[in-house]
Order: C-alpha cells, then sequence, then structure tokens
C-alpha cells in the first residue's frame, strides 16, 4: 500500500485543501459508464452512428450545450438543484450568482461540477449527443430552444451596451480618451526626429535629381559625339551612369533606385 500512498501523496496532507480524488474517480467512472451504455444500446436497437455531425447541427447543438451549462451552474432559477451541495455569495448580475462548494468527499465534487459551467457542458454535450442519435427531431427541437436563447440573451446585452452610450456619451468619450491617451515626448525629442525626417527628405530629393541630371549628360554625350558609349547588343550602357541601359528610339529602360 505505500507505493500508492505515494502516488497521491501530492493530494493527501500536503495540499492546501483535501481533493475528492474518489469521488473524482466516481464520476469519471460513471460517464464511462453511460458512455458505454449507449454504445450497447445503439448496437441492441439496430441503429448505426452518424459518419459525421452536420456543421449546422454542430453549431446548435454547441450553442445549446454553452446555454444548459450556463443555467444549470450559475442562474439563480437552478439554484435549488445546488444548494445541497454549493453555499451562497454573491450575485454576479444578468440572473446570475456566485456559489462556493461545501462539504467533502462526493458532495463536494458534484457541487464543483455543478458551479463549474466547462466540467458541466461535458456532460450536457454527451446527453444532446445521446439524443441526436436515438431522437433526432426532438433534439434538433430542443437544443433550437436554447439557441433561440442564447440569441436574445446577447441582443438583450447589445441593447443594453447602446443605452448606454446613448444616455451617458460623454462619459464614454472620456473613457476611450483616457484609455487612447500616450505621454507626451520631451519637445526637445518632438525637434530632433522632424529635423531628421526633414533632412532624409532632402537627401533623397538630391540624390534623386542628382541621378537624373548625370543621366541626361551621358545622353547628351553620347549623342553629340555618335554613340561613343559602351555597345552591348542593341542597347547602349551610360559610363557615367552604368546602371541605367540606354535604347535607341526607346529612352531610358532603367528606373534609378532612388525614385521608388
Amino acid at each position: 500500500m505505500q507505493p500508492v500512498r505515494d502516488v497521491f501523496e501530492g493530494y493527501g496532507d500536503e495540499a492546501p485543501d483535501d481533493r475528492p480524488l474518489g469521488a473524482y474517480a466516481g464520476l469519471g467512472a460513471l460517464f464511462s459508464a453511460e458512455f458505454a451504455l449507449f454504445l450497447y444500446a445503439v448496437r441492441r436497437t439496430g441503429r448505426t452512428l452518424p459518419e459525421r455531425v452536420e456543421a449546422r447541427d454542430l453549431l446548435l447543438l454547441g450553442v445549446a450545450t454553452h446555454k444548459i451549462a450556463r443555467i444549470v451552474t450559475k442562474e439563480m432559477i437552478a439554484s435549488p438543484l445546488r444548494a445541497p451541495f454549493t453555499r451562497y455569495q454573491k450575485p454576479a448580475g444578468a440572473g446570475e450568482i456566485n456559489e462556493s462548494t461545501r462539504g467533502t468527499g462526493l458532495r463536494h465534487a458534484l457541487g464543483e461540477l455543478l458551479t463549474c459551467p466547462f466540467c458541466f457542458a461535458v456532460w450536457v454535450a454527451s446527453y444532446l449527443t445521446y439524443g441526436f442519435v436515438f431522437a433526432p427531431r426532438v433534439t434538433r427541437l430542443i437544443a433550437g430552444i436554447f439557441g433561440m436563447v442564447t440569441l436574445s440573451d446577447t441582443l438583450q446585452d447589445l441593447y443594453d451596451l447602446l443605452k448606454n452610450k446613448a444616455e451617458h456619451p460623454d462619459e464614454s468619450k472620456v473613457d476611450s480618451d483616457t484609455a487612447d491617451a500616450k505621454p507626451m515626448a520631451p519637445l526637445p525629442c518632438v525637434v530632433a526626429t522632424h529635423t531628421f525626417r526633414l533632412s532624409t527628405i532632402n537627401f533623397r530629393l538630391s540624390t534623386t535629381r542628382g541621378c537624373a541630371g548625370a543621366t541626361g549628360y551621358a545622353r547628351r554625350l553620347w549623342r553629340s559625339r555618335g554613340g561613343a558609349t559602351t555597345r552591348r547588343g542593341s542597347t547602349r550602357r551610360s559610363r557615367l551612369c552604368p546602371a541605367r541601359t540606354i535604347a535607341p528610339f526607346a529612352g531610358p529602360t532603367h528606373r534609378c533606385r532612388s525614385r521608388r
């Protein structure tokens, strides 16, 4: 028994709070047993499992899973179901309340399950899946009801947000200005930055004019000397600006990098 105790020693007396590992294992075994019973029922009734779940069904069942989990674990209307395993703390707004678990062992584990929407959503999704296989029409109808409730809640929240902005426009403006406000840089830093930008622009302009002037001079020199420049096939390359190729009757075929 000593090696077994060493495995769970981190969840024993040294843990900040007693974790009901046995109750957790029991809930996991119950979930697995339900899934095995579902597969056995499918085989006995001669039904076939769907090869895939369509995107629309996946979206509908996912929204329904989210809403059912929130109702069971957070809504005040479902507090009688959680009362034997939880302790009331304070309201959370929008018809929801915050609760804490109480008791030990299985009671504590069930309290955690009934106050955690993420944990309870796994069970809800499995039950909706079982119903989708045995009674798809009824399951879609139930999921559609909770989907409509989710859409209604979203519209209610959006309506309240727009109403608050319409009734208190100055507060929202002040909050946005405060959030977007940035500390101003010292005046010398601003002057130095603008000076650097202006000097960069002047440098680019001077480079562009210099390259264009040198190219024009090379073209005039080539014409005055009767083509006394380097010939390469049907094009001629200027001696003063080798990167610029001058083709007869076509004009310049090279664009200076400083103009880009």
